[in-house]
């Protein structure tokens, strides 16, 4: 692997952290956020609208933030794919296709209320 496979990489690596790592950021804020409503103002107890909502939208994040690191670091991908196919393919497959379906699926889950009450 040379340098510049190694800057393009890593760049990958820091685009698919920060991609996981701002919903869970969202998410605890937003819960950090009720749980300080409700103590100050003396609320009946946390909305599960609200917390449904939000677990939804971070749950949806990553696929907007996955999307847009792909549309950006299209020149990236593409020197990947010419010197290691194979990592591409299970880069691809992983981060393109098993994660968006557990991620959708977690969604529905939530949006039935089959989820375990947060």
């Amino acid at each position: 692997m040379s340098v510049g496979d190694t800057e393009i990489a890593t760049r990958l690596a820091l685009g698919i952290v920060i991609a996981f790592a701002v919903p869970i950021v969202c998410y605890l804020m937003t819960q950090a956020w009720s749980s300080f409503v409700n103590r100050v103002f003396g609320g009946s107890g946390r909305n599960p609208k609200i917390q449904k909502m939000a677990a939804i939208v971070c749950l949806l994040m990553p696929l907007t933030l996955l999307a847009v690191i792909a549309h950006e670091a299209f020149d990236d991908l593409e020197q990947l794919w010419r010197h290691s196919p194979f990592t591409y393919s299970i880069t691809y497959f992983t981060f393109g296709v098993l994660i968006p379906i557990g991620l959708l699926v977690s969604v529905a889950r939530v949006w039935s209320g089959r989820w375990p009450r947060l």
